[in-house]
């Protein structure tokens, strides 16, 4: 009888091992898995970065050819594209912003996309007033191929 109690508690510990090791066992895959994906990420990430260049140096070059009159409202890059909108002051400003690109060299193509008039809302908002005013300004699309 002894022994068949010690072989039952045998038992019952090689089963709890064998759950043990199960979990375990899933617990690995789990993390297998799931390092696997973190490297393919990671992969991704590499490629993305490569693909889309420095972001920081686009937008570098794009900013310190800017004269004082021209503000951006959104600047787009993609892989071999940068898209510039914005507002100046009138046409010609453009126009020598886009030479000052094309001066720089780096660029393959420099072209304004879009360009036109539009009247835009200025407000001021004073300690006893709000006073509204219209003012002309030119708003432009400005595309780079690099």
């Amino acid at each position: 009888m002894r022994l068949q109690t010690e072989l039952s508690w045998v038992s019952q510990e090689l089963h709890q091992v064998r759950l043990a090791f199960n979990e375990a066992k899933q617990i690995e895959d789990t993390l297998d898995k799931i390092v696997g994906d973190v490297a393919a990420l990671k992969q991704e990430h590499q490629y993305i970065l490569s693909k889309g260049g420095d972001f920081a140096n686009n937008l570098d070059l794009v900013t310190n050819a800017i004269p004082p009159e021209v503000y951006f409202t959104v600047i787009e890059m993609g892989t071999d594209q940068i898209t510039i909108e914005g507002e100046a002051d009138n046409a010609f400003t453009v126009i020598n912003y886009v030479m000052a690109l094309e001066a720089l060299g780096r660029l393959s193509e420099v072209r304004i996309a879009e360009i036109d008039e539009v009247e835009i809302t200025e407000i001021e908002i004073t300690e006893t007033e709000t006073i509204e005013t219209e003012i002309t300004v030119i708003s432009f699309i400005i595309v780079i191929s690099r």
